[in-house]
């Protein structure tokens, strides 16, 4: 197996924002969702793939830098205490000429909980749009959802801030209340 080196990003940097369509068609693709169980992928519970597939229709999506938008997604905002948060992630590149890879679930990394790092830190920090990688790449527009879902339990009621950044991309923030 070849190792190719994920440059999904190139440029992401401070050209004028894009508009996007609330529902453009390639945010319509669907090529099924994956979750790790031990050595094994499966298919992703139906309760993710619903949250995911909800995505182009998601009204607080990440600010779109360069063509780029990340958005964490959740089924609710309101949870009990000691109940699970599962946090999706979507990638979106809607403009043009990039390359996108769209294999996983990979980790997703720079997730923040409440200003903290809760996911690992970017594997090349100067050039978060760099990682390994060997797979299937689509030309964008194209959504990448295919990350690990993060997990979430909160012994205490409270409120929760959730962000994910790549260099200047920032994802929208997710807040969740625990009651």
């Amino acid at each position: 197996m070849r190792t190719l080196w994920l440059l999904a990003m190139i440029g992401c940097g401070s050209t004028p924002e894009h508009a996007q369509p609330p529902a453009a068609a390639y945010q319509q693709r669907w090529g099924g969702l994956s979750v790790r169980d031990g050595d094994r992928l499966v298919d992703a519970p139906a309760e993710d793939v619903a949250v995911v597939r909800g995505y182009a229709a998601w009204p607080a999506k990440g600010r779109e830098v360069d063509g780029v938008r990340l958005t964490l997604l959740t089924a609710k905002t309101d949870y009990a205490v000691g109940e699970t948060v599962r946090v999706l992630h979507v990638l979106d590149v809607s403009v043009p000429g990039r390359g996108v890879y769209i294999m996983g679930p990979k980790r997703p990394p720079n997730e923040l909980l409440d200003g903290a790092l809760a996911t690992i830190a970017p594997e090349i920090p100067d050039y978060p749009w760099v990682a390994t990688y060997d797979g299937v790449v689509l030309p964008s527009p194209a959504i990448d959802y295919n990350y690990e879902i993060t997990t979430y339990r909160f012994a205490a009621p409270g409120t929760h801030a959730l962000r994910w950044r790549l260099g200047k991309v920032e994802s929208n923030e997710l807040t969740v209340r625990v009651r």
